[in-house]
């Protein structure tokens, strides 16, 4: 059951990935292509321009995580058209 679920989702990787990530900055963009080609990843990036809802400078892990999430339901808002899309939010801070 397991091994029939590898080879469909083996497939999908084939086709590109619709990917719209909440954060518009060269770094995140980077960083999200560079994680997908490690992974051997075909994708369209779609970077969106998103308020993180938390402070300039997060501070712990909470609100770096709340800044995140908050970016990938923003971008999901942004972009209604990809019903088949990936949403990311990124956002850096100071543990």
């Amino acid at each position: 059951r397991v091994a029939s679920r590898m080879k469909v989702f083996n497939a999908s990787l084939h086709s590109r990935l619709k990917v719209v990530v909440g954060a518009e900055s060269d770094a995140t963009e980077q960083a999200c292509r560079s994680a997908a080609e490690r992974l051997g990843l075909a994708l369209s990036l779609t970077p969106v321009d998103v308020a993180s809802g938390v402070n300039a400078q997060p501070f712990g892990d909470r609100e770096i995580f709340e800044g995140a999430l908050w970016r990938a339901q923003q971008a999901s808002l942004s972009a209604p058209k990809c019903p088949q899309a990936v949403f990311l939010g990124v956002e850096s801070g100071l543990v």
